[in-house]
């Protein structure tokens, strides 16, 4: 029996005689949470359930990393802040609406994470905001790319690219 399963019968042991939380939590030398979590009620089937409810969906932690500033530190701990405020659930429609790469075309399937990225269209570190109008859903490979180009510069260059292999350009 490990020490948590221990402490668990110890608890429920200690309220079988009758004992309240307070004495309990003085006895076992443990928190009041963590009585209520032996003895509540179905307690253990709520807290599973509220896991289960707080836990993001692939989409919602991109849309987290688009919004977040990660460059503020304070003592030498990294910390994060949402910049703008629009609900996740306005996003998620904003992306479902219109699930392609804005700079190929291709469609793109939002429960794959791994396959897209959300994109600045109009790069940070040149004035772009961290706002709904200048998210753009890319897929890796693209956004990888772009790196800190706007659009119109990363077509320019790659039909730099295309010119120079032996591509004629025509629109």
């Amino acid at each position: 029996m490990n020490a948590r399963t221990k402490l668990g019968q110890q608890i429920i042991d200690l309220r079988l005689k009758n004992l309240s939380y307070r004495e309990i939590m003085k006895i076992a030398n443990c928190s009041k949470a963590t009585v209520a979590y032996y003895c509540g009620e179905d307690q253990k089937i709520k807290n599973k359930n509220r896991s289960l409810k707080n836990k993001k969906s692939p989409i919602v932690k991109k849309l987290g990393g688009f919004y977040y500033d990660y460059s503020k530190y304070e003592s030498k701990i990294r910390y994060k802040t949402r910049v703008y405020k629009t609900s996740y659930e306005e996003d998620i429609n904003y992306l479902n609406n219109n699930p392609y790469c804005y700079l190929t075309g291709e469609k793109i399937d939002l429960n794959k994470s791994e396959t897209y990225s959300l994109d600045h269209k109009i790069p940070l570190s040149r004035g772009g905001k961290r706002e709904l109008s200048n998210m753009g859903l890319t897929t890796k490979i693209a956004n990888q790319a772009k790196t800190s180009m706007t659009p119109d510069e990363l077509i320019e260059f790659c039909k730099k690219v295309l010119i120079h292999s032996g591509y004629k350009i025509t629109k």
